[in-house]
C-alpha cells in the first residue's frame, strides 16, 4: 500500500499542480478587484486588501516555480 502511494505522489508533477494553483489564486483575486464594489468603506478596503494579497502571493509562487 506505502509503495503505490510513494509512486504515485514521485510520478505527480508538483510543478505543474504548482502553477496551476498559483495562476487560479492570482485570477481570483484579479476578479475580487473587479467585482462590484460594496458601498461601505469598510468593505471596500477587506476586499481590496483580500484581492491584492491573492495576486502578490500567486505572483510570488509562479516566480518561485520559474526559477526553479
Amino acid at each position: 500500500m506505502t509503495a503505490n502511494l510513494i509512486l504515485l505522489i514521485r510520478r505527480i508533477p508538483w510543478r505543474v499542480l504548482v502553477t496551476i494553483l498559483a495562476g487560479v489564486v492570482v485570477v481570483k483575486g484579479a476578479c475580487l478587484l473587479s467585482m462590484d464594489l460594496p458601498a461601505n468603506s469598510a468593505e471596500l478596503a477587506q476586499v481590496v486588501k483580500q484581492g491584492m494579497g491573492m495576486v502578490v502571493v500567486g505572483g510570488v509562487v509562479l516566480i518561485g516555480v520559474v526559477i526553479s
